[in-house]
């Protein structure tokens, strides 16, 4: 028999066999193992989510090391760079007005932090920041999106807060390279990039993490819309010690609308074999 029926004619008798209601529970569970395998639903801590293992083991090899954390809530990604990478100067983005009041504290602890009291989008307006009722001094899930709050089963009050746009930002501050370009806004991600658009035509954005989740359900998000962005742009998801390659694209293994970070590295970068 030919390779290609054998392997139609297991398909076909493991689908006769096993594709009923009864084995449903086991196919899930299955299905949950695998995907945190893959890098999905890893986000305990940041060495569950590979954030530490990527600051480590390449972002602290850098020099000259230029970081923008995008929706730096408290601080803690900027205490990870700083911890393994001193040198680095970092410019920390948070617009819910008493979250970042707790970010300007930890940024004082640090030389070369600067905590910026804003949030970035595609244009430079102001925006209601969507947070839960019950937690008065921020949460980790405010959002420009209200089903951020919604979805988690929260009852959602609003903040409006004044946005950048990375472009913007980086020619008012004559900043000329971002090495790295680190965005959690809880479903704006695609959005700030597109406010990045020169900085990404003239080639000065070297890797983008981002964080992909469900709240790009609620903002209409697809991982191919970033592909499309970042075209020519390596892509990666985090492991706890390692880097998983994306390329190429494809729907069914990449369009995982649940926690994971997303690495994107320029073409002309190579990265270390760790």
């Amino acid at each position: 028999m030919q390779p290609l029926r054998v392997r139609q004619f297991l398909l076909d008798s493991y689908r006769w066999l096993f594709a009923r209601r009864v084995f449903a529970p086991v196919h899930r569970a299955v299905l949950r193992l695998a995907l945190k395998g893959l890098g999905v639903n890893n986000y305990e801590t940041l060495a569950v989510s590979g954030e530490e293992f990527f600051v480590r083991t390449y972002i602290a090899r850098i020099h000259p090391l230029v970081v923008f954390d995008v929706g730096a809530n408290r601080g803690e990604y900027v205490q990870l760079v700083k911890q393994y990478a001193p040198h680095a100067r970092v410019y920390a983005f948070e617009p819910h007005p008493l979250t970042f009041q707790q970010l300007a504290q930890v940024a004082q602890r640090y030389s070369a932090v600067t905590a910026v009291s804003l949030g970035c989008s595609d244009t430079c307006t102001t925006m209601p920041l969507y947070d839960y009722t019950t937690h008065p001094h921020g949460s980790t899930h405010a959002s420009l999106y209200r089903e951020a709050i919604v979805q988690r089963g929260g009852t959602a009050r609003a903040i409006e807060v004044p946005l950048t746009t990375l472009d913007h930002f980086t020619a008012e501050q004559q900043i000329p390279h971002i090495q790295l370009l680190k965005i959690d806004t809880e479903g704006n991600e695609l959005a700030v990039l597109r406010g990045a658009q020169r900085l990404i035509r003239e080639q000065r954005i070297d890797i983008v993490q981002f964080e992909f989740d469900q709240m790009h359900v609620a903002s209409r998000t697809f991982l191919h819309d970033f592909y499309e962005l970042l075209a020519g742009y390596r892509f990666y998801r985090l492991l706890p010690a390692a880097l998983l390659p994306l390329e190429p694209y494809h729907a069914l293994l990449w369009e995982q609308f649940a926690f994971q970070n997303i690495v994107a590295v320029h073409p002309r970068l190579r990265l270390p074999d760790v």
